[in-house]
């Protein structure tokens, strides 16, 4: 391949990333894929056990086999091919009302993982992310719920936000936390 197709995909590809994070902006000052925040965000906690020994573990950890830290190569293994593929990360459309976004560090390892289910998908509940025993402060009587949780021993935190209302979505993020080093 000569140096200026290479050099054109390139520039092809960073078009069509910033298309696509100019598109999400939009739809979610919209309205269209808001996040839900009660008018007081609550503050993030960390995960703690009944005594100061025990650590919590995530009850979600990965999407259909993708976790923080697996490589790029083992993302096209378990979703497949990807509407969008480069070096920063993934993009694909799972299903009708389910898309999954992936980012990668770079060491081509992914950092992030944010789903997002509209109201013709189905998301899991926020008992199957946070686990029976989790409470739902900040959610609102409309149906709105925000809630995330900081993970340290397992590196990463998990937020669970559902947006109420005619369309409704939910949107369920794992990202890596950055080290203070």
């Amino acid at each position: 391949m000569s140096k200026e197709l290479t050099a054109s995909i390139c520039r092809m590809r960073t078009i069509l990333w910033s298309g696509l994070f100019l598109s999400l902006s939009l739809a979610m000052a919209s309205g269209v894929f808001a996040q839900a925040v009660p008018s007081e965000t609550p503050k993030p906690i960390e995960a703690s056990g009944a005594t100061p020994t025990a650590v919590q573990k995530p009850v979600f950890q990965s999407y259909k086999g993708v976790e923080i830290g697996s490589t790029a190569e083992n993302v096209r293994e378990k979703l497949g091919k990807a509407q969008i593929d480069d070096k920063d990360g993934f993009y694909y459309e799972i299903a009708k009302g389910e898309i999954a976004q992936i980012r990668l560090d770079k060491a081509s390892k992914v950092r992030l993982i944010s789903v997002t289910y509209s109201s013709e998908g189905t998301p899991p509940t926020f008992d199957d992310v946070f686990g029976n025993a989790a409470k739902t402060e900040g959610g609102n009587a409309d149906g709105k719920l925000y809630k995330l949780v900081r993970y340290p021993e397992a590196g990463f935190w998990v937020a669970y936000s559902r947006r109420a209302g005619e369309k409704t979505s939910v949107t369920i993020t794992i990202q890596k936390i950055r080290s203070s080093k």
